[in-house]
């Protein structure tokens, strides 16, 4: 996902189409799309492998809140937010399979109801690191780094 500046993006999905702006229409054909320079695309995807080759820019929505914010660049070599951690820590490593057996991670727990969310960060619940305020207080998304923003107590905590 690239974040472009509001005028420069108009884009809905629209079968098997993606709605640039007015008069632009660009086929998706397999996994790849070629769009003209000034333009964003906008995906969805668990497989954070397929994210990792597609896109340029990042976001991590966990129960429908936003954790986490970065380039692609950042965000694999620095996570912040724990579930991105375990996303990452989900992907099979081919570099090293060869060398050293490592069971894939699994994050505990499941997803919280959404219906009537309970207060605090959502993921507190599935969370290694929990602390009292992780249930009582929602972490404002911030950012912690240039271009890398993260909502979670523990990245307050270290600031």
């Amino acid at each position: 996902v690239l974040n472009l500046e509001q005028d420069n993006v108009g884009a809905a999905i629209m079968g098997d189409y993606l709605k640039l702006k007015e008069g632009d229409e660009v086929r998706c054909t397999g996994r790849l799309l070629e769009v003209p320079t000034g333009t964003a695309m906008l995906g969805r995807a668990h497989a954070m492998g397929v994210v990792a080759e597609t896109a340029q820019r990042v976001v991590v929505m966990y129960a429908g809140k936003v954790v986490e914010e970065a380039s692609v660049e950042q965000l694999f070599a620095h996570p912040r937010h724990p579930y991105t951690q375990g996303l990452i820590r989900s992907i099979p490593r081919i570099d090293t399979a060869a060398t050293h057996k490592v069971r894939l991670e699994a994050i505990a727990g499941t997803v919280p109801k959404l219906i009537e969310p309970a207060e605090g960060c959502r993921f507190a619940g599935r969370c290694k690191f929990v602390m009292p305020e992780c249930r009582t207080a929602t972490p404002p998304l911030r950012e912690v780094v240039p271009g890398h923003k993260v909502a979670c107590i523990l990245e307050s905590a270290a600031a």
